[in-house]
């Protein structure tokens, strides 16, 4: 179990350093496309993530 949680840890600190990571740019380029920004960074990130962990967690049992 310690191990699971672990690497839940260390998946929610890499999504944490994609998200930082990718904000920028796709707040820019929203910025130039619409007119306002919106944390667009975040959304393929999230979607990313989950099936990320979804995957490693069904591979573990």
């Amino acid at each position: 179990m310690w191990v699971k949680l672990l690497m839940l840890a260390l998946a929610g600190a890499g999504g944490t350093l994609a998200r930082y990571a990718l904000q920028k740019p796709f707040e820019d380029w929203a910025m130039r496309v619409t007119g306002w920004a919106f944390p667009w960074g975040t959304l393929p990130i999230n979607a990313a993530g989950c099936f990320a962990f979804g995957l490693v967690w069904a591979l573990s049992e």
